[in-house]
């Protein structure tokens, strides 16, 4: 009976082993790696025996200095090898407007980068713009903004770009005010450009057609087969305005007409006719735009008739 028992208690020992019971501590449960001699996130110190950490688990970068990167994962016990310098003004570059300040040149930024951040009207953001960076004179008055034919948001006048604000560019001009401004506090303003050659909003205003004229309809044109067998393919060809004038009284547009090869390409044995219609044009923008002038024609000769391709 007793050999019976031992043996029941052999089998359930072994059961017991082969079966992870999680009402009993196991080293998954109770114990944790020691770490030791990294720049951050030691849990006992570098002695031997190593003694368990109560306090900072890192190297302490302060002062001038800050954390490295991937600090926890560098092996080190100093601040030469767990530390780096914090950067100063001197190293950073100041933004569009504003120029280094030279007592400054060995002042500390306020984070590990240099927050030089500024908005639309030049103004500093960025923690360490004004620290670093101070304004610059470079407007003589406003003669350079006149002259890059862009307009102020704040003031025509004054010596900084802070204190005129956002430039844009002026009513028919179209184009974004690109500020430049050289080792030698110069200031070149570029980027606007003459709206010209559309319907409407020109630097000069719409365009106007004359009493005795009008401006021709954008036209498009598609090709079909009138006798044969074969195919019409259109040739993309650009119709000149003494050769597609159209009446414009009733409704003679679209016009068909027969292809002499010139707007369409026939297969042997194939003639073409081709079919003149109003083609749809987008509205003109005020900045990005799609040209839309068109060409003028005498208004008493395209009332006359249809012009057929010869």
């Amino acid at each position: 009976m007793m050999r019976v028992c031992f043996a029941t208690t052999l089998l359930l020992s072994a059961m017991a082993q082969d079966v992870p019971d999680t009402g009993h501590c196991t080293s998954d449960h109770c114990c944790t790696e020691i770490v030791k001699g990294m720049c951050k996130g030691n849990t006992h110190t570098s002695a031997d025996p190593p003694v368990i950490l109560t306090a900072s688990d890192e190297v302490d970068c302060t002062g001038q200095k800050m954390d490295i990167a991937d600090k926890e994962e560098k092996e080190g016990t100093d601040v030469a090898t767990c530390c780096q310098d914090v950067p100063k003004c001197s190293t950073t570059t100041c933004p569009t407007g504003w120029t280094a300040k030279t007592s400054a040149a060995d002042t500390l930024i306020a984070g590990e980068t240099a927050a030089m951040d500024i908005d639309a009207n030049y103004g500093a953001t960025g923690a360490d713009v004004a620290t670093c960076c101070e304004l610059i004179a470079i407007l003589d008055s406003n003669a350079e903004i006149t002259a890059a034919n862009a307009v102020a948001a704040t003031a025509d006048t004054g010596l900084t770009l802070n204190a005129v604000g956002a430039l844009t560019c002026a009513d028919g001009y179209t184009g974004t005010v690109v500020p430049t401004v050289t080792a030698d506090a110069v200031l070149a303003l570029t980027g606007c450009e003459a709206i010209t050659g559309y319907c409407t909003d020109n630097l000069h205003g719409d365009f106007e057609c004359a009493a005795e004229n009008f401006v021709l309809p954008a036209l498009d044109y598609s090709c079909t087969v009138a006798t044969g067998d074969g195919t019409c393919t259109r040739t993309d060809f650009v119709f000149p305005a003494i050769e597609i004038l159209v009446a414009i009284e009733g409704d003679q547009i679209p016009a068909t007409m027969p292809d002499d090869g010139t707007a369409c390409t026939a297969t042997a044995g194939t003639t073409c006719t081709v079919e003149i219609k109003p083609k749809t044009c987008p509205a003109p923008q005020t900045e990005d735009k799609t040209s839309g002038a068109q060409v003028v024609a005498p208004f008493g000769i395209a009332l006359a008739a249809a012009i057929v391709l010869q």
